[in-house]
């Protein structure tokens, strides 16, 4: 008697088999003709993975799937429980998965990404290497609640004011980051390729912000308290606080700058839309431990339930431009103090048929993609909160780095880092330019604000200017 061992795609179990009167050899042959099994056994319960993993990762897989399937099916809103169940990390698509890490998940990234490459890039001017997904294959459908979809590339949104873009276009920023004239064929998005380092550097991601804005009264007064999460710091502008706000959309015009940063820490300046716990944001970031470097690169970020997800990192943003990245680099961008450098319009709305939330870049206002409608239960309507300006986080007990231009500002849109014509849309989809909001500063002595109008006889703008040395500097 003798115990063989089968491997499956997702889990390795011990079949009993009667080895009475066999030799050795007969033994042997058996095993392996049992090792070929892998794929046919239990394929239903495994069709949600296609890799195989150590005895202890597949039994980790298994348990939380049958778990995972019993609170979906008695949850009360059974499209959350799952998705809170596994913390945002779907079995497809999440790089942080609390459940696949080390050498196995890095084999199981690599044969998924060979499976749904079409085409390889020859990479950015900054080293940066994509490939050319499949639409239908990019990480956005391995959300559950993504699996039966109609999207196509060819999707437009239906928003309330014309754009004077089409999605076909080449926008001004691809074509600057690519080493050559080049974009993904149509039918294909460019996603990052990840490497062992990316995966590693996971694991240090701090927590997801997590602030609330707390108003005592509604009247349209600027007061309030803002609440920031433990390692982050701000200085931001908000729309009033309303209980009977209703966005469906906002946007910024922001200028670039590169601070410094340690490992560990990031430095942002964000376009952030919420309502209850969902949340979306666009911006800017210098973040060694999300991208490996010091490049002031472009992110995007969706918070809901207790998913924290950035750029294409796990499911749920549906990309459909061919020559956008979500994490490209605006280094050949950088505004230096003094010169009138290069602005970026970052938006975000609401498509006025189906809710879906899109993302639009560029005075062109090019339509990347779009976070779907039915990945949200706050936003799945309109969102109630806006903020615009900056951000920054470091670990407990390590001083906070410089935000924005690295400097105070002083009413120079030369010289400070600044987000202006800021607007949001309301209901009706009607764009409306901000000229009230609420600003915060969580610690005044390293980071200010100012919210003015500059420009000349001719033409003028509200800007929303903000940044600081951070304590780095006085230590």
């Amino acid at each position: 008697m003798s115990w063989v061992l089968y491997r499956l795609p997702s889990l390795s179990i011990r079949g009993f088999i009667d080895n009475s009167g066999r030799d050795k050899r007969e033994e042997k042959k058996t095993r392996r003709r049992s090792s070929r099994w892998r794929c046919s056994l239990f394929s239903p319960v495994i069709a949600v993975v296609d890799r195989c993993w150590s005895f202890k990762d597949a039994l980790s897989e298994l348990l939380a799937l049958l778990v995972g399937r019993l609170a979906f099916a008695g949850a009360a809103d059974p499209r959350r429980s799952l998705l809170e169940f596994t913390g945002g990390c779907y079995f497809g698509g999440c790089t942080a998965s609390p459940i696949a890490s080390g050498k196995g998940e890095i084999r199981r990234r690599k044969r998924q990404r060979e499976r749904r490459l079409v085409a390889a890039l020859s990479g950015t001017k900054y080293g940066d290497v994509y490939d050319c997904i499949d639409f239908y294959k990019q990480p956005a459908f391995d959300h559950p609640l993504l699996k039966d979809h109609n999207f196509h590339p060819k999707m437009k949104p239906t928003l309330s004011r014309m754009k004077k873009n089409s999605s076909d276009s080449t926008t001004t920023w691809s074509s600057m980051i690519w080493s050559k004239d080049e974009r993904c064929p149509f039918g294909t998005v460019p996603i990052k390729r990840i490497t062992k380092d990316d995966l590693l550097r996971q694991k240090y991601m701090p927590p997801p912000e997590d602030a609330i804005f707390d108003v005592s009264n509604n009247s349209s007064e600027p007061k309030g308290g803002y609440i920031s999460s433990q390692g982050y710091q701000v200085a931001i502008a908000q729309t009033l606080t309303n209980p009977n706000n209703k966005f469906t959309g906002a946007g910024m015009i922001t200028n670039f700058y590169n601070p410094h940063v340690e490992d560990g820490q990031h430095s942002a300046c964000r376009l952030k839309i919420q309502k209850d716990s969902d949340i979306i944001q666009v911006g800017w970031r210098v973040d060694p431990t999300l991208y490996g470097d010091s490049k002031t690169r472009l992110f995007i970020h969706s918070q809901f339930g207790k998913t924290d997800c950035f750029n294409t990192l796990c499911p749920g943003f549906v990309h459909v431009d061919t020559g956008t990245p979500l994490d490209m680099s605006y280094m050949d961008s950088l505004t230096h103090r003094g010169v009138d450098g290069y602005e970026e319009t970052m938006y975000i709305e609401r498509d006025s048929v189906n809710g879906n939330w899109w993302l639009l870049l560029s005075s062109d206002y090019a339509q990347v993609g779009f976070w779907p409608q039915r990945i949200f239960t706050g936003l799945t309507s309109f969102a109630m909160n806006v903020e615009w300006g900056g951000v920054v986080y470091s670990p407990p007990g390590v001083p906070k780095p410089p935000m924005g231009s690295s400097f105070f500002p002083i009413r120079n849109n030369l010289c400070d880092a600044f987000c202006r014509s800021i607007a949001v849309l309301n209901k009706n989809g009607k764009t409306i330019q901000v000229d009230k909001v609420t600003t915060h500063v969580d610690n005044p002595n390293v980071y200010k604000v100012l919210f003015e109008r500059l420009g000349n006889d001719k033409e003028s703008y509200l800007f929303f200017l903000y940044g600081g040395p951070g304590e780095s500097a006085q230590v």
